[in-house]
């Protein structure tokens, strides 16, 4: 029932469901492209970040061991010198070895010959080889790297210098030789100041990296803005365009589908309840409006057959009738002609029994007086007897 109307519906629904989809294709698209530029940021940036972060820990942690060791004043010290500087070499590797990491790669063939091959062991030792994967740098922040190694290779050369002389200085003091060891303490402070120099070009160059990395999270995360309000604005338009599209669809259906028709088959059964039994509905379409158009036309002309036929019924039935009230008025008048005969007749019966009456009357008055004295002389008779 209602099939046609249905699939007419159906259709709507089909226009409003496509743009549906279409939106949220669109959002899907969008929520792949703010998935990857976030596996770009989680994979990349976030990765990157925490390598600087090792490498600032390994560069102020050799800078420490460098101070501490400075900061031992007796040459009978050597547990201390000796572990200060062992301390000191190992925060050097470890931050050789996160700037080469940054520089080219933690999975690059020029990584893994980088320190011949000492970098890769020791980055797998440390479990990095799972836990922190960077990829190739951007050309800026591997030129950056880059520069901060040799930054840092000459902080290293100079502090080296620093404390082979502090050193020296501390043995010179321990034999007596107060001024040789003065003078040397002297000469040893420029290099100081070279060492305090290139590590400070150092960290401005790991927060330069740090800075590109930052400009492109930032940059990244304006494109995830960027890509959320596109796909909400195009979800919103889409959300009130496809209402507004049904809505509009609706009422054009409603009105051209299932109003219109039905006004018509209105208008049509008024005039016909009028009187007027010519009336059409002129309604082309196959659903059920038309099925019902169809039937009301066709109720139309059986009416229309219906009222003819009985117009005929009647025109027959009112000569007939016609027919047999002349025929009771002839009989009408011919029982009148002989109820006036019938009364005629009567008249002349009622004047002949009154004939009759009075003849017997006579008759009997002129019987009675002889037979009167009949009776007397028989009474006479009898009593003289």
């Amino acid at each position: 029932m209602f099939k046609g109307i249905q699939v007419k519906l159906w259709g709507i629904f089909a226009v409003v469901l496509l743009l549906a989809m279409g939106a949220v294709m669109f959002s899907l698209f969008g929520l792949q492209r703010i998935s990857q530029v976030s596996h770009l940021i989680t994979k990349e940036e976030i990765p990157l970040v925490r390598s600087i972060q090792e490498a600032f820990g390994s560069l102020i942690g050799g800078k420490g061991a460098f101070e501490n060791v400075l900061l031992v004043r007796a040459f009978l010290e050597r547990e201390e010198l000796q572990s200060g500087e062992a301390e000191f070499r190992g925060h050097v590797n470890r931050f050789e070895m996160f700037v080469s990491a940054i520089t080219w790669g933690s999975e690059s063939s020029a990584f893994a010959r980088s320190a011949g091959g000492l970098n890769l062991a020791e980055w797998k030792r440390a479990g990095f080889e799972r836990t922190l994967i960077i990829k190739i740098p951007s050309s800026a922040q591997a030129q950056l790297a880059g520069q901060s190694s040799l930054y840092f290779g000459v902080f290293v050369q100079n502090a080296q210098k620093v404390l082979a002389a502090h050193k020296k200085f501390l043995r010179l003091r321990h034999e007596g030789q107060l001024e040789e060891a003065e003078r040397l303490q002297k000469e040893s402070k420029e290099f100081g100041e070279r060492a305090d120099r290139f590590f400070q070009l150092t960290v401005e160059s790991l927060n330069q990296i740090i800075e590109l990395s930052n400009a492109a999270t930032a940059s990244a995360i304006t494109h995830i803005d960027e890509v959320q309000r596109t796909v909400s604005r195009f979800v919103f338009i889409v959300f009130v365009g496809s209402f507004l599209l049904a809505f509009l669809a609706s009422g054009i259906f409603t009105r051209r589908v299932i109003v219109k028709p039905l006004v018509s088959l209105m208008a049509s059964a008024k005039k016909i309840a009028e009187g007027d039994l010519n009336q059409k509905v002129f309604i082309e379409s196959s659903d059920e409006i038309g099925s019902l158009a169809t039937a009301f036309n066709d109720m139309a002309d059986k009416l229309k057959a219906s009222y003819e036929n009985l117009e005929e019924k009647v025109r027959a039935r009112t000569e007939e009738l016609h027919t047999q009230i002349q025929e009771l008025d002839r009989t009408a008048k011919r029982l009148v002609r002989r109820d006036f005969e019938l009364l005629g007749a009567n008249e002349v019966l009622r004047e002949l029994d009154e004939l009759k009456s009075n003849f017997v009357s006579i008759a009997a008055h002129q019987l009675r007086s002889p037979l009167t004295g009949l009776n007397g002389r028989s009474t006479l008779c009898l009593i003289k007897t």
